[in-house]
């Protein structure tokens, strides 16, 4: 049985001796929330687009991205059949890129721009070199989860599923301002909890990752850039 967000914050207050913080206890179960999608690769919000990219040599961009966009994933598309993965430059970068009339070739390298957002905008993908044929470029992107409105009354179900998670992470957040003794303990016991949850759900920061050189700045033979389209 899986507990709304009013009955998970109740039992929080419950084991944290506080009953009548049903409000902060809410505001730190959004706090919980909210770090699971920012923070965490988690598969359950990873989502799938397509971008498509007119042929033309200046198609740099912008191109709009998802409104519950959070961050690039794996950004790629394949050319006869062999993906081409493209790497985040950034603005600074992107930006002091030669973009001139009548360049062309493939994209390898892109970079995001999120101030859009800050009024409510659709974050903003740019893409270098431009493309000289039309490409469908595959994203896949973490998502953002929106907030549980009122939670200590709402009869919404929290997104994350485990929920015995869920409960120690907030009780930890809680009893840091109940001055409760307890609250190491639980939140030892919360990071434990979600490292076994992130090895089962294969999130690829539980992971070893192997160090390589930056691909702008390092290339064999074999990884140089293929600016023409007749490579």
């Amino acid at each position: 049985m899986a507990y709304t967000a009013q009955q998970l914050v109740t039992l929080v207050c419950q084991i944290c001796k506080a009953p009548g913080m049903t409000q902060q206890c809410g505001q730190f179960l959004t706090l919980v929330l909210e770090d699971l999608w920012m923070h965490q690769d988690l598969q359950m919000n990873r989502v799938t687009t397509t971008i498509n990219v007119p042929g033309g040599q200046n198609n740099f961009g912008p191109y709009t991205l998802p409104l519950d966009y959070a961050r690039v994933f794996d950004l790629f598309y394949n050319v006869s059949g062999q993906p081409v993965f493209l790497f985040d430059a950034g603005l600074k970068n992107f930006d002091s890129e030669y973009q001139f009339a009548g360049q062309g070739g493939y994209p390898y390298e892109y970079a995001t721009d999120l101030s859009p957002t800050a009024t409510q905008g659709a974050p903003l993908l740019y893409i270098y070199p431009g493309s000289a044929t039309p490409i469908a470029l595959t994203l896949r992107y973490m998502a953002a989860q929106p907030d549980i409105t009122g939670p200590e009354s709402s009869a919404v179900t929290p997104w994350f599923p485990d929920q015995s998670y869920l409960i120690k992470a907030t009780a930890a957040k809680m009893m840091d301002i109940s001055d409760d003794e307890r609250q190491p303990q639980f939140a030892k016991q919360a990071e434990e909890m979600l490292k076994r949850h992130l090895i089962m759900d294969g999130d690829e920061q539980t992971v070893v990752k192997s160090v390589t050189l930056d691909p702008r700045r390092f290339r064999v033979r074999s990884q140089v850039r293929r600016t023409k389209v007749s490579n």
